[in-house]
């Protein structure tokens, strides 16, 4: 600057000197030359300024903050410079304040690069606190019978890793910044300094005085010279452990868990797994059920599977009431344990508005929601007449296309809901179509005529539900074959069994018919807009837990009778079909994959 100013000092004198000759210029042109000069010292701390200005306004801090120090380092001083008529103001150390403010930044210096040109700044980190939990505080008294105490709590903010030291002895911290250690309690006063340490070199202390009561004994007479007090002993702190217990080398019946799910047959899985940790294992539970253990640190339990997918969770708790929970998938196989010829078809019937006699109102609905639940959970090929397409010329033409279309392998189901009607003078049952007109029987289906159309249908199974008024004709003279008692359930204990039982019902022929009623009239009434045997029969093929099952295991293990019973005064039956080809099979459903 001493160069400078000298220049400025020999500016003038020049100029002086030189006056005779610059007659013409006026002094003030004069003053102004000299003062432009002077500027000129200043243009290069002038121009670090003026790019700080603007990229504060651009709202570049860092280019701003940069450009400030700059020209601080160039010339320090904030002053007012004239350069002719004009005022220029150069406040850069205000400035450089105003930046730190606006963009947060500290206002001491931050680090710098000395590889470059700009300054690297850097937020402050938060600040540093130790928060303690839990019953421990400051001047707490405790009872002369407690040993020892918990200190516990959490570090709050810090730059990178902490480090923790209760009265100079490092505690672990989880990786939440958690902490517990249990400290022992002397008799009196006990003081703690509780020490954070974070990467920075910044730290924060607590200072934490717990008192002891002490017992109270019977004072004695002081010594004429009293000994010299022995140093109080240092506590020895006990480092509780935080760190929750390891569960690995997970087995679903000795295959090692697949985490998209390990697949399964059969309705249970023994499942096994390693557990370990830094305190004692106290308890293993999978599945709700407290594990057994196979050797040291191994455990196992069976689990009943669900149909699909099932979820089960294995739980260790350690001393140090550290807890872990894994979940783990099993997928309970959905292929079948038999080979399953054949398709499945069904003919849904459902007749509201009839043209010449009084009509229903719930047999469209129940048709249209059996023929959904057939087709979309068991795979069922579904054609429905319903109201004006279910003539009885339809009707028995469609019948009779099935027995072109279906092989021996194939299984036939017919759902009819309408109307029906039992003739006392020729002890015959009927199906009314919807051109049926009363009294007169020539636009009636007489059951024996469907009957006679089955013997001639080459599917192997055939399944009639009919939910009409005397549905039950069908088998007028037949007796009940359910191999069951008092409806608990198909006679057959294991899966094995009942696997070679369905094996036996899909080889032989069956004709058989379940009946929302006998020889009786039946409700057109029921729950949620469905007749209240259709609604026993949707919600029971929704519902069932096998993945296959007869016709008869659904109409006892769904309790068709009892629900319909409950319900109404009409009493539904399972039976097979008389002189309909009947050879003691039974109709198979199988849940669609």
């Amino acid at each position: 600057m001493a160069t400078r100013m000298m220049r400025a000092i020999l500016c003038l004198v020049v100029v002086f000197m030189l006056f005779p000759i610059l007659g013409k210029l006026s002094l003030n042109h004069l003053f102004d030359f000299a003062d432009a000069e002077a500027f000129s010292y200043f243009s290069e701390a002038n121009t670090h300024y003026k790019n700080g200005v603007a990229a504060l306004k651009n709202g570049d801090c860092e280019l701003a903050i940069a450009s400030f120090k700059k020209a601080i380092a160039t010339e320090p001083a904030d002053q007012s410079i004239k350069v002719g008529m004009f005022t220029e103001e150069y406040s850069p150390n205000k400035m450089l304040k105003e930046a730190e403010k606006t963009c947060d930044v500290a206002s001491s210096s931050p680090k710098t690069d000395a590889k470059k040109d700009t300054p690297q700044s850097t937020p402050s980190p938060p600040p540093l606190t130790i928060a303690l939990k839990g019953p421990v505080e400051n001047n707490r008294t405790f009872s002369n019978n407690i040993e020892s105490v918990e200190i516990s709590g959490s570090i709050e903010g810090g730059k990178g890793k902490v480090k923790l030291l209760i009265d100079g002895q490092e505690i672990p911290i989880d990786e939440n910044k958690i902490f517990s250690a249990t400290v022992p309690l002397l008799g009196g006063e006990n003081k703690f300094n509780i020490l954070a340490v974070d990467e920075g070199g910044k730290t924060f202390t607590k200072k934490l005085v717990l008192v002891k009561a002490q017992e109270q004994v019977a004072q004695k007479p002081l010594p004429t010279q009293s000994p010299s007090p022995s140093p109080s002993p240092t506590p020895h702190i006990i480092v509780k452990n935080t760190t929750p217990p390891l569960i690995s080398d997970i087995k679903v019946n000795n295959n090692n868990y697949n985490a998209q799910g390990n697949v399964v047959s059969g309705n249970k899985a023994v499942v096994k797994a390693s557990v370990s940790g830094k305190s004692a294992i106290a308890l293993v539970y999978i599945n709700g059920a407290e594990a057994s253990m196979e050797k040291e640190g191994e455990f196992y339990s069976t689990v009943l599977l669900k149909q699909g997918q099932s979820e089960i969770e294995i739980t260790a708790v350690d001393l140090d009431r550290n807890k872990t929970i894994k979940t783990v998938k099993i997928i309970k196989e959905d292929k079948l344990p038999f080979e399953l010829k054949g398709r499945y078809f069904a003919l849904i019937i459902g007749i509201n508005k009839y043209k010449n006699i009084p009509g229903l109102t719930t047999a469209v609905g129940d048709a249209k929601k059996v023929a959904e639940v057939l087709k979309d959970k068991y795979g069922f090929e579904v054609k429905t007449m319903l109201d004006e397409n279910a003539t009885k010329d339809n009707i028995i033409d469609e019948i009779n296309m099935y027995r072109e279309k279906l092989s021996a392998n194939d299984k036939f189901l017919v759902y009819y809901a309408g109307h029906g009607y039992f003739e006392k003078g020729n002890q015959k049952g009927y199906w009314l179509p919807v051109d049926a007109v009363d009294s007169r029987t020539t636009k009636w289906i007489l059951v024996d005529e469907i009957t006679s159309e089955l013997n001639l249908i080459r599917a192997r199974q055939i399944l009639i539900v009919a939910d009409s008024c005397y549905s039950g004709t069908f088998n007028r003279g037949v007796e009940i074959r359910l191999t069951t008692n008092n409806s608990q359930g198909v006679n057959i204990n294991h899966q094995e069994d009942r696997v070679e039982y369905v094996k036996k019902m899909l080889f032989k022929a069956s004709r058989t018919l379940m009946a929302s009623g006998g020889n009786e009239p039946v409700s057109d009434d029921g729950s949620s807009g469905h007749s209240i045997f259709a609604s026993a029969f949707i919600d029971g093929l929704l519902n069932i837990e096998d993945n296959f099952f007869t016709a008869e295991e659904f109409f006892v293990k769904q309790r068709v009778k009892e629900r319909v019973l409950g319900k109404g005064n009409q009493t539904p039956e399972y039976n097979a079909i008389r002189n309909s080809g009947d050879d003691g099979g039974d109709f198979v459903f199988v849940k669609k994959k």
